[in-house]
């Protein structure tokens, strides 16, 4: 009996864990824009904590995008990627961001291009 109830709890466990959803990605144009601008703004604020150097235009914003296409050292990303996290937590509709979601290739690659657009706007 003790085994079923196991494996039920188990099951149930797993069922959860699959069902979790990406608060990063979405299904429409106002989503992708709303989670394009969080990112960036997210990634300004963690490489402000981090006291990161600006880019070479002398903004922020820079630095999720590098170490989303790998063009920065893993020490500087994980450190960027928990500060984000810190950020995430005092937006509604992003608490429940993990690590798992900032990094997960798939809708990097659906945001990329609105983020390099953003990031570029924002350029003075």
């Amino acid at each position: 009996m003790n085994r079923i109830r196991i494996i039920i709890i188990l099951a149930v466990l797993a069922l959860i864990a699959c069902s979790r959803h990406n608060p990063l990605a979405s299904n429409n144009d106002q989503d992708q824009e709303a989670n394009t601008r969080f990112l960036l703004n997210a990634s300004k604020y963690a490489e402000h904590q981090l006291k990161l150097p600006l880019s070479t235009s002398g903004t922020s914003g820079y630095v999720y995008k590098e170490c989303m296409n790998n063009n920065k050292k893993r020490r500087t990303c994980v450190a960027l990627y928990k500060e984000m996290l810190v950020y995430a937590k005092t937006k509604t509709n992003y608490k429940s961001l993990v690590l798992s979601d900032l990094t997960d290739q798939k809708v990097w690659q659906s945001l990329k291009s609105d983020y390099q657009t953003m990031y570029f706007n924002s350029i003075d």
